[in-house]
């Protein structure tokens, strides 16, 4: 497998709604996402649809630094450390 990640628009501000696609991974794999700005971070950890592939938009995290489907949740739950 080939994992391919898939933003769109590929430029977007930082407050602007985005798509987050990751493709190519095996079917039902586990995948944890990270998301990084300066010292700000977010985590979440996906499962992979029947067709190795994991939409934000679409799927929910199993956990992470956020709950429920969210396209934006990786962005609005970045915390600094503690």
């Amino acid at each position: 497998m080939n994992p391919h990640l898939t933003v769109t628009p590929a430029t977007v501000l930082f407050d602007q709604p985005f798509h987050l696609t990751l493709s190519g991974v095996n079917p039902h794999q586990t995948v944890t996402l990270h998301a990084s700005r300066d010292d700000w971070h977010s985590q979440a950890t996906f499962t992979a649809d029947a067709h190795g592939v994991i939409d934000v938009a679409a799927h929910a995290p199993v956990s992470g630094s956020y709950s429920g489907v969210d396209p934006m949740g990786l962005i609005w739950s970045m915390r600094l450390p503690t």
